[in-house]
């Protein structure tokens, strides 16, 4: 069965504090004069978590083509040490 209890929770720790500051944010940032509103903030999430995903794409293309090398390597070595 599955236990919705976890996800409550980290809503109600995580997330909402997190939306709480950022309206905090943005009523501090209205008083600096800078004015931003809520569909500006979710573009620039958007475009970070956009960012983010294609920074953690090119690591594990990276990660697998280091790992295909050592692999590589390896078996070659293994042929001339076992001829």
């Amino acid at each position: 069965m599955l236990d919705l209890k976890p996800y409550g929770a980290f809503i109600e720790n995580t997330i909402r504090p997190m939306i709480e500051e950022a309206q905090t944010l943005l009523s501090d940032l209205h008083g600096y004069g800078l004015y931003f509103c809520k569909e500006d903030i979710s573009k620039i999430i958007h475009m970070i978590a956009n960012k983010h995903l294609k920074a953690v794409i090119i690591q594990s293309i990276a990660n697998i083509i280091i790992t295909g090398i050592i692999c590589w390597t390896l078996w070659m070595m293994r042929a001339l040490l076992f001829q």
